[in-house]
């Protein structure tokens, strides 16, 4: 057991000994990703009847957490595995299993998550449910991911960024399958995520399916590679002008580059995936033959031995090393590119400690020396990276190894001196071990000490040093005790680091800088510069990239509509002094109000600056607010990092054979059954029979009969043109249908968008079509006020926002006639983003709708059939959920 699994079970032990019902509300609900107050009273309610509400606040406030928030908390990965583990095993007082118990309320009261959250937890579900067909069951699962990552644009990028996270966190059984080992390559592939991404796994094989996840583009460009194969390690390098070219090997270009190993040891074949890093070694076991490689697109190479050896020299090692000063503090560098270098954070911590008197970085090499500048850092494995741009002459990128040494393995210090340097004898004594320092603990390190008499070094100034085995960098000391122990962060959490570290500049998530108005000092357009700085920073160190600063306000509608369009996330500074007098605050908080309107799940941190917090509009009341002047920067950069460098993923797009299924699936129907009964009284049966059943809410009913009436919608080539349309470019957005019922275009918009939530709309009744321009103009200023007031913003700031938004949102028409041409130009000019829904009873469109640029979704039978329709509709709403009927009675 390692000593993270026996911390995860001395805290689950501790909090037994206290509350053993907290630890068993725990268990149950740890199927959850993030566990939410409304999940804990219901499990307690359901499954620990005549526990008290203790349970919950011991639980919540218990150290089996990884973080918490206002919105809930993450068990720790260890925790979560423990109690996981035994939650499958557990058996109710009625026999029943407790897994099944916990998974039914945990997926009803969390049906209105975002749907990648929704599939995590279904995984794990899956995977500690004993079946015959579990493997099929979680493929099946994760298919809708691979189609998306398959389909490639935004949505693979984002379904790749979700993947590398949550299929790693997985129980194994999950974990382990050839589709989610598919999809974790491809996505590390697609998105560059770094080798550590991906465990090598002995017996694991590149899985069959991975080609058609990839994009062409990255099969179609290749690189080659020379092999130097030797007794205990091959070597992948760029090759050179003596190289020749049968000793190279021809890889398609991902990030990172990844390929199948496999050779025999005493008869037994060995195969496993591995990420390649050109220029370091990768080991290879004594006594290894018929050495293989094949590559993602199946190309199969055969390995010979090669005479010269791999590992560098320690001379050839130093040449990597630098000296860096920051403060009273100094430390060891290493070159990772030819401008960048890894070093501890707390040997720089004096170069953010203070925003506004941050201490000067200085690296040396020689007799060389340049400024640096701290450009991300990670306090949770104590690492740091800097930039530097000055005389230094590049030195040796040191090859790191590929797996961590054992406990008792003799390895190398190598201390890097002023003017000299010394390599001195330690081993390893334990592996993943703990520490804590400065008031911070540390996880997975290395533990080593002196081997035999070997004098150990101060530990003051070793912080820096790398740790050699075989000519390869197996760790990085970070840390010592009083015991004469050295603490070192292994290679595995290095290259992790680094891979989002060495972001090429411009490929971090863009974050929009916004002010809100708060100017109870009266000083106007003034910027609080000590904020905004600190602010800036942080953003740069967490490895997101501010799109609008002070300089940039000077020029704000192009900056400000770019940032607009092109942010992944923002940030609202709440100061005094926050640029208020004029409309610009207001206009930036209708933007963000705007953001979070049509997108709920974009990222928005609030950040208060010796100010309290104004009033904000309701999209922006939930995200989560942060107190400048209580957060250090540590701190500061990393709660940035986590509220905004990550967001939920969306689902794909069901096909309609997916809806169909899933809604007769919800409503106990067979699909493929033949039946003589017609449909709308199958399905009006099928709502009476769910509103019947003890338990179920209005909520729930009202969610089954817009199922039902959603199959009943046209379906095909209407849903196909209204999806097409509505990925149009911006200001092209336009479509017709000869239907009247508002609750119908609102429906069929959710059945086009399922199982994902439509963009949201605004409702134009019984409009009147202007004759004059300046009647457009009364219309506009009508649809925005509408906008307005749904997204709770400032009017005349939301027609701006509007005017450069491409954002998707829907304005429905329900009026006739149909307009002419001038109008509907006049609309898409002045609401480029909006995707214009026209609803009427004619049935001879076309030709008016060509010369307008709109698109005429295939129409009814007959105009009345919409309000058939909506008749049955209702007629199924007050079957199941007659008005003022009273719901459930709400969990206490």
């Amino acid at each position: 057991m390692s000593s993270g699994d026996e911390h995860a079970a001395r805290c689950i032990a501790e909090l037994a000994a206290r509350h053993p019902a907290a630890v068993s509300l725990g268990r149950y609900a740890s199927l959850a990703v993030r566990i939410d107050a409304p999940l804990l009273r219901r499990l307690r309610l359901a499954l620990l009847p005549g526990t008290d509400a203790s349970a919950e606040a011991d639980l919540w406030f218990s150290g089996l957490s990884e973080s918490r928030g206002d919105e809930g908390f993450v068990l720790d990965p260890q925790v979560a595995v423990i109690l996981r583990d035994q939650l499958a095993r557990e058996r109710l007082g009625s026999g029943g299993s407790a897994l099944d118990a916990a998974w039914q309320h945990t997926t009803q009261m969390h049906a209105g998550w975002p749907e990648a959250l929704r599939l995590e937890e279904t995984l794990t579900y899956l995977a500690l449910r004993p079946s015959d067909g579990a493997a099929e069951a979680l493929e099946e699962a994760l298919r809708p991911a691979m189609i998306a990552l398959a389909s490639g644009g935004h949505r693979a990028v984002e379904v790749a960024r979700w993947a590398v996270r949550a299929v790693p966190r997985l129980p194994a059984a999950a974990r382990d399958t050839d589709a989610a080992l598919a999809l974790l390559l491809a996505s590390s592939a697609l998105i560059g995520i770094g080798g550590r991404a991906v465990n090598p796994a002995d017996g694991r094989v590149i899985p069959g399916d991975l080609g058609w996840l990839l994009p062409a583009s990255l099969l179609d460009k290749s690189t080659a590679l020379v092999c130097e194969v030797g007794p205990e390690s091959l070597l992948l390098r760029p090759p050179g002008t003596e190289d020749a070219a049968g000793s190279q090997v021809t890889l398609p270009i991902t990030r990172p580059l990844f390929a199948e190993l496999s050779w025999t040891v005493d008869a037994t074949r060995v195969t496993r995936v591995q990420a390649i890093v050109p220029g370091t070694a990768m080991p290879l076991p004594a006594g290894w033959r018929e050495l293989r490689l094949r590559t993602l697109t199946g190309a199969v190479y055969r390995l010979g031995p090669a005479t010269a050896a791999v590992a560098m020299s320690l001379e050839e090692l130093l040449e990597g090393c630098v000296f860096v000063h920051c403060g009273n503090a100094m430390a060891r560098g290493l070159f990772v590119s030819d401008d960048r270098i890894l070093t501890t954070l707390h040997a720089v911590s004096e170069a953010v400690r203070e925003a506004a008197n941050p201490s000067p970085i200085e690296v040396r090499k020689g007799t060389h020396r340049s400024a640096a500048l701290l450009v991300a850092a990670d306090p949770r494995v104590d690492l740091a990276l800097l930039a530097v741009n000055g005389p230094l002459r590049s030195g040796r990128t040191m090859p790191r190894a590929q797996a961590a040494p054992e406990a008792g393995q003799s390895t190398t210090l190598l201390v890097v001196e002023e003017s000299s340097w010394t390599s001195l004898a330690y081993r390893v004594t334990a592996f993943e071990v703990s520490t804590s320092a400065s008031g911070r603990t540390y996880e997975g390190l290395l533990e080593i000490e002196r081997d035999g008499g070997n004098p150990l070094p101060p530990t003051k100034g070793l912080s820096g040093v790398p740790v050699i085995h075989a000519g390869e960098m197996v760790g990085m000391v970070a840390l010592g005790n009083e015991r004469d122990l050295l603490y070192a962060v292994p290679a595995g959490q290095i290259d992790a680091f680094l891979s989002w570290a060495l972001l090429p500049d411009g490929q971090e998530p863009d974050v929009l800088v916004a002010y809100a108005p708060s100017d109870s000092y009266g000083k106007g357009e003034e910027l609080d510069e000590v904020a905004l700085e600190r602010v800036r920073r942080s953003l740069q160190v967490a490895r997101l990239r501010p799109r609008v600063t002070a300089e940039m306000r000077r020029t704000r509608d192009d900056d400000d509509a770019r940032a607009l369009n092109s942010a992944r996330a923002a940030v609202c500074l709440l100061t005094p002094v926050a640029n208020a007098s004029g409309s610009e605050g207001h206009r930036d908080m209708a933007a963000m109000a705007f953001r979070r309107w049509v997108d709920p799940g974009f990222p928005v941190a609030m950040l208060t600056y010796r100010t309290n917090v104004p009033r904000l509009p309701r999209p922006l009341q939930a995200a989560p607010t942060l107190s400048l002047d209580s957060l250090d920067e540590e701190t500061l950069w990393l709660q940035l990092q986590h509220t905004l460098g990550s967001r939920p993923v969306d689902a794909p797009t069901a096909s309609d054979a997916d809806f169909a299924a899933a809604a007769h699936y919800r409503l106990g129907l067979s699909p493929g059954e033949p039946s003589e009964v017609p449909l709308q009284q199958r399905l009006e049966a099928a709502l009476a029979d769910a509103a019947s059943r003890e338990g179920i809410d209005r909520a729930a009913l009202v969610e089954r009969a817009d199922m039902a009436a959603m199959l009943m919608l046209p379906d095909g080539k209407t849903l196909a043109d209204l999806r097409r349309v509505a990925r149009a470019e911006p200001g092209r957005r336009a479509v017709y249908l000869n239907a009247m019922p508002v609750q119908y275009a609102r429906l069929l918009l959710k059945r086009a968008w399922f199982p994902n939530a439509p963009p949201p709309h605004v409702v134009i009744r019984d409009q009147e079509w202007p004759t004059a321009d300046e009647g457009v103009d009364a219309l506009v200023t009508q649809i925005v006020g509408r906008v307005a007031e749904s997204a709770d913003a400032v009017a005349a700031e939301m027609r701006w926002v509007l005017s450069r938004a491409t954002a998707d949102y829907v304005v429905v028409f329900a009026t006739r006639p149909f307009p002419d041409a001038r109008i509907v130009s006049g609309l898409k000019a002045s609401l480029p983003g909006a995707l214009l829904f026209f609803l009427g009873l004619e049935q001879d469109v076309a030709q008016a709708a060509a010369a307008a640029g709109v698109t005429v979704l295939p129409g009814l039978q007959d105009a009345s059939e919409s309000l058939r329709w909506v008749q049955n509709y209702k007629r199924m709403l007050e079957g199941v959920a007659p008005r003022g009927r009273a719901g459930s009675a709400p969990p206490r």
